[in-house]
């Protein structure tokens, strides 16, 4: 890796100047970065194994009730609520 950035638009401005590729989870609507170069944009075709989720809290700290909201829903999907 040669570069980095928070910012998902510097990032795309850096691949239209030609410093190097990305790969992004998320797929912008436009295929011009801000200073006007084009971008190509690929699917990865190979297969992936699932994505994992975990989360934890401090026992003698109880989780915000977002937090707990987000937990529940993800129970109720069906997720494994030994990991929830």
């Amino acid at each position: 890796m040669a570069y980095s950035s928070p910012s998902i638009e510097m990032v795309r401005c850096m691949v239209g100047q030609g410093l190097g590729f990305s790969v992004l989870v998320t797929r912008p609507l436009c295929d011009m970065t801000y200073d006007g170069e084009r971008l190509v944009q690929l699917e990865i075709e190979d297969q992936m194994p699932a994505s994992t989720l975990i989360m934890a809290h401090l026992a003698n700290n109880e989780p915000t009730r977002p937090t707990q909201l987000f937990m529940d829903y993800c129970r109720s999907i069906g997720a494994n609520p030994a990991l929830v």
